[in-house]
């Protein structure tokens, strides 16, 4: 079930009943994996990955050592602050086969593709790659991403948009309450609990994998919305598909040369923006004083 609150449900495959025995053994180990591989592919530290899913540095320890699983809201938030896509966290396990095979792939370009906006990450591919022809790219109204308000809305209203999805996915296939919690391998009670107490829950992210693989519940939903998350999905596939298309022409050590700069800049020009924000603040907070002091002295 995917946080990123589809707004229509397109066509999907009959439930199927899955045999979650079989597709979770050792689940939490090779969820641990895959999040030490992205880990590494971003060149951060546990401490890092710790404050993107908002825990402590001790149990991030234990999701990668396949102790614990993160739940559904922390890995929202990972996503989010990452770019990531979450069925990457199942790239090793029996669900990986439900999701697209480029959503479970590891790129350190995540976040800066995912939520630059379009000029800036039109121009940076510009810079790059030495051709100017990526502007013709950019929609007439290029939109920014309000992306602490996303966070505000991961913290606040996450497990209402989950319930909201759930009902959207039973309606479409047009089942019961009871056949929902048998197909998720939940009892009946909890199920209800999801929907009618969502700000009560908390829910581990295999819930998220039993949701897609016995739903068929396809990723492509996720783009389908007008918040924040519709917005980094399609932004991700979209530009996503354009890098893979440059790099397929690149010998493999060009092609590491170019993401290294790519990536490069573009985190150089995020810190650029939050440095710009802040002195954008203090020159009004200057301003100000300025003023004050001219009345001051007009009236001294």
């Amino acid at each position: 079930m995917d946080y990123f609150c589809f707004e229509s449900v397109g066509c999907a495959d009959r439930p199927i009943v899955i045999d979650f025995d079989k597709c979770e053994k050792d689940i939490a180990f090779s969820i641990g994996k895959s999040l030490s591989e992205f880990r590494k592919c971003l060149k951060k530290g546990q401490s890092d990955m710790a404050a993107y899913f908002d825990v402590s540095v001790s149990q991030y320890r234990k999701y990668e050592a396949g102790i614990d699983i993160p739940k559904m809201h922390s890995a929202a938030r990972w996503s989010a602050i990452t770019g990531a896509p979450l069925p990457l966290l199942f790239k090793h396990t029996a669900y990986a086969r439900f999701f697209p095979t480029e959503e479970l792939q590891c790129r350190r370009y995540f976040s800066f593709v995912a939520k630059s906006s379009d000029r800036e990450f039109y121009s940076v591919l510009s810079l790059v790659s030495g051709k100017s022809g990526f502007g013709s790219e950019m929609p007439p109204h290029d939109r920014e991403l309000e992306f602490e308000l996303a966070l505000e809305d991961v913290i606040h209203h996450y497990y209402y948009r989950v319930a909201k999805n759930i009902e959207a996915i039973q309606h479409h296939h047009q089942i019961s309450r009871s056949e929902m919690s048998f197909l998720l391998g939940i009892s009946s009670n909890t199920y209800a609990r999801y929907i009618t107490r969502p700000n009560e829950i908390s829910i581990p992210i295999v819930f998220y994998a039993r949701a897609h693989a016995a739903l068929g519940i396809k990723t492509s939903w996720a783009e389908t919305g007008k918040t924040f998350y519709a917005l980094v999905n399609k932004r991700r596939k979209d530009r996503t598909a354009l890098l893979e298309n440059i790099l397929q022409h690149l010998a493999p050590d060009e092609a590491n040369d170019f993401l290294e700069i790519l990536c490069f800049i573009g985190e150089r020009r995020a810190k650029i923006q939050r440095l710009q924000v802040k002195l954008e603040s203090a020159s009004l907070t200057l301003e100000n004083n300025c003023k004050q002091d001219a009345e001051l002295n007009s009236m001294s």
